[in-house]
């Protein structure tokens, strides 16, 4: 099955994959945009708040929709990125995203395409 990815993952989109969608910004940015794509009738196929690195510490995320709109919107997706998009909301206003080094902002992107390359 092919999926739409979307990530603001630098690592990620490097790999030059057809189904790979770039979103520049945050984890929040990358979330309200796949909001969106719910609003559409795509469905979340891998969770946005997949490991244990928080959206307020980790600035990359990658996550992947189903290929093709359905007439409705899937409500449990719905809910999901909703969800996620007050936690991270609730998380960055209290604990905005830190400023890394080139090194650690590497190792992040290595740790989140790590999580989905099964995927790719």
């Amino acid at each position: 099955m092919n999926y739409r990815c979307l990530t603001n993952n630098p690592m990620v989109y490097n790999r030059n994959l057809s189904i790979i969608e770039t979103v520049d910004g945050t984890p929040l940015d990358l979330f309200k945009v796949i909001k969106v794509e719910i609003e559409k009738g795509f469905k979340l196929v891998t969770h946005p708040l997949t490991s244990s690195l928080a959206p307020n510490f980790s600035p990359y995320k990658t996550v992947f929709l189903s290929p093709d709109p359905s007439l409705e919107i899937d409500m449990e997706s719905f809910n999901i990125i909703e969800n996620s998009i007050t936690y991270t909301e609730n998380l960055m206003n209290s604990n905005p995203l830190p400023k890394w080094d080139d090194k650690s902002l590497e190792d992040f992107q290595f740790v989140d395409l790590d999580l989905i390359k099964h995927l790719l």
